[in-house]
Order: C-alpha cells, then sequence, then structure tokens
C-alpha cells in the first residue's frame, strides 16, 4: 500500500499549505508539515459537496476560514 501512503501524504501536505494556512490558526500548517514530513504536496480535486455538505462545512467552518 506504500503507493496509497504516498499519495494520501502528498495530498495531506497541498491541504496543509493551501488550506491550512488560511485558517486563524497561524501555527496549523507548520505543525502538520512537520507531522508530515518532507517531500512534495499534491494537488487534487475532492469531489463536489452535495447541498447538505456544503451547508454543515458552512456552518461549522466559517469561523476559522478568513475571507
Amino acid at each position: 500500500h506504500k503507493d496509497y501512503l504516498q499519495m494520501w501524504v502528498s495530498r495531506a501536505r497541498y491541504v496543509s499549505t493551501h488550506i491550512f494556512d488560511r485558517m486563524n490558526d497561524p501555527e496549523l500548517s507548520s505543525k502538520t508539515l512537520r507531522l508530515l514530513g518532507e517531500g512534495k504536496a499534491i494537488s487534487f480535486s475532492p469531489p463536489k459537496l452535495d447541498d447538505k455538505e456544503a451547508e454543515s462545512f458552512s456552518v461549522i467552518f466559517r469561523n476559522f476560514i478568513k475571507n
């Protein structure tokens, strides 16, 4: 399962550098990257959220995401 693990960790690095950087916790990205180690970050397109998922995401994370 090495290939899957490498893909997941690379995607996690992408999330850390491109999404966590926008959160209100300035250390979140750097702490996460320390856990994930060095390596490449791979961008990916997550599946589209349905209306209920999008609403839930908005309610839960609106206070964490910077405009």
